[in-house]
């Protein structure tokens, strides 16, 4: 999206808690619940910069592309049934990829829009407000068109203009097939014999017929070649170089492809006072790599790096390798040579050295010995989703003698041997090591989502019940508490002391006397220091690589 154009992102929401439905919201909450939130200020910082680079830098296309609407709404319907594909919307959506790929840059416009813009003596279309002059205009198979646009179109190309109808000339009015007036126009433009791919002079302007017979509209045509060349083959893509020799302004920045295929990289100009900014992206699945071309390089070209906010310095001839999905964005200036005594940019980080081809860096390695040992930050969790329900359970634990009812929510889930040992290992003893830091102590908590538990009413008082009750292999657990994992308002309960070796059982009752029947709405979660194994057994955690058939590990440090 940044690259065709969008300069403003808003992330969808930051909830301070995505309890309840919330959870279920999409996209999800991009507060501190999520995963990335730690990384979060680094994605902003890039998108703000790239949001900045595209706000203040101007596209300058050469091209305008015409709606086919007229045409699409003529040929809706064939022999009075639905045409969910006309030829011309096709070929518009494969006109604009084609472009696209090819890193032509140009803008839609509708007939409502010329009626607005002018004819510049220099010979191209100029909008109010706008510097940049369209000496370009491509018809995709319009066949229909308003009068008043044809005419418009003979002094669009009369000085200066080029105009260009793919697969077909105009020849339709939007109030009469065969239009004499329209084909008086269209004459003039390109004669009464129109040549296929032949350039025909017109006043100080160009129109130039290309036929597209024979030629299938399929887009999976040109993805789908591998033995040939796509350029070879696909007569879209032969149009777009046929294109490029007819436009009057060349790349600034110009390279040779060394990994990848032409099409994988896309490429877009923004310039800024005397800066001509090059965007480029990989928008492939492969990695791609390029070597500049020196002959064609004026001035000199910086690298302006999204990821730490540096500019640096690239030679002509460096070679650039983009990863799939990355956006790097160039400058090139031509009337400033830069003193290379002087230190460059080094204001947001310390850039790399001076581009000669790779990127260069160092890096270190460092070889962990089996004593280290890897946990993680948080508690591992057991999602517990499958229940069994019992309505109106007259054998539950907490039987309702008077008027309501009690519902039983039921799951087990298995604790092994060596758990057991390691928790009774750690009963009485220190939670902090040598050092007084708080170290991992082996627990299990139970966390609830949208639970409100609370006694309900004055005969729940001298029942001593609570509108929910939780018991652990028989035995009713403490109150809930505000958990500290994850969201404040999920309500947690300790039930480590009460577990044992074996199968478990955990029973969630709510209670209805005379209120609202409570219920468990969203899966519950069991949080602590253990591993799982056959998705509802907890064994204890792995604290280091023995036994993985890991003997080092090598980190890889870049400077």
């Amino acid at each position: 999206m940044a690259f065709l154009g969008v300069n403003l992102f808003i992330p969808h929401a930051f909830y301070y808690s995505f309890a309840g439905y919330r959870k279920t919201d999409f996209p999800p909450t991009e507060f501190k619940h999520a995963p990335h939130w730690s990384h979060y200020r680094a994605f902003a910082d890039y998108l703000g910069r790239l949001s900045v680079l595209g706000a203040s830098t101007k596209r300058m296309p050469e091209v305008l592309l015409l709606s086919p609407i007229h045409t699409v709404y003529e040929h809706m319907f064939v022999s009075g049934e639905s045409n969910q594909h006309p030829t011309a919307d096709q070929l518009f959506s494969l006109l604009s990829d084609r472009m696209l790929r090819s890193s032509i840059d140009y803008d839609y416009v509708d007939e409502s829009q010329l009626r607005e813009a002018k004819n510049a003596h220099t010979g191209g279309y100029k909008f109010d407000g706008e510097l940049n002059v369209y000496s370009i205009l491509i018809l995709p198979e319009i066949t229909v068109m308003s009068i008043d646009i044809a005419k418009q179109l003979v002094t669009f190309v009369s000085r200066g203009g080029t105009l260009i109808a793919v697969g077909a000339i105009p020849r339709d009015s939007e109030t009469q097939r065969n239009d004499p007036e329209l084909l008086n126009h269209m004459n003039e433009l390109y004669g009464f014999d129109p040549q296929d791919g032949k350039l025909q002079s017109v006043g100080k302007g160009y129109s130039l017929f290309y036929s597209m017979d024979n030629t299938t509209h399929e887009a999976g045509e040109v993805e789908g070649e591998t033995d040939e060349d796509p350029h070879n083959k696909d007569t879209l893509m032969k149009f777009c170089v046929r294109l490029r020799e007819l436009m009057t302004v060349q790349p600034a920045i110009g390279w040779k492809q060394v990994e990848g295929n032409a099409e994988d990289l896309i490429s877009v100009e923004r310039k800024f006072e005397a800066h001509v900014h090059t965007w480029l992206m990989n928008w492939s699945e492969q990695p791609v790599s390029i070597r500049f071309d020196p002959l064609q390089m004026k001035g000199y070209m910086e690298e302006w790096d999204l990821e730490n906010g540096s500019v640096n310095l690239l030679d002509h001839d460096a070679v650039l390798t983009l990863v799939p999905g990355e956006l790097r964005v160039l400058s090139v200036r031509h009337d400033h040579v830069p003193d290379s005594l002087a230190p460059h940019n080094q204001s947001l980080s310390d850039p790399q050295e001076h581009v000669k081809g790779e990127a260069q860096g160092s890096t270190a390695e460092l070889a962990l010995n089996d004593v280290w040992q890897f946990q993680t930050v948080e508690p591992n969790v057991l999602v517990l989703d499958q229940w069994q329900i019992t309505l109106n359970d007259r054998n539950s634990r907490m039987n309702a003698t008077m008027p309501g009812q009690v519902n039983s929510y039921r799951t087990t889930f298995v604790i092994t041997e060596e758990w057991i040992g390691l928790m009774n290992s750690q009963k009485g003893s220190d939670h902090s090591n040598e050092s007084g830091d708080e170290r991992r102590f082996t627990k299990v908590e139970l966390i609830l989502d949208e639970i409100e538990q609370k006694i309900p009413s004055h005969i729940g008082f001298l029942q001593r019940r609570r509108n929910v009750e939780i018991f652990v292999n028989g035995v009713r657990m403490e109150a809930l508490r505000p958990s500290l994992w994850q969201d404040i308002h999920y309500a947690g309960v300790d039930i480590t002391k009460h577990l044992m070796k074996g199968e478990n059982e955990l029973e969630v009752l709510t209670v209805s006397l005379l209120e609202p029947m409570p219920a468990i709405s969203f899966p519950a979660y069991l949080i602590g220091s253990f591993a799982i194994e056959n998705q509802t057994t907890l064994t204890v955690e792995l604290n280091n690589w023995q036994g993985c058939g890991m003997h080092q590990v090598i980190l890889s440090i870049r400077e």
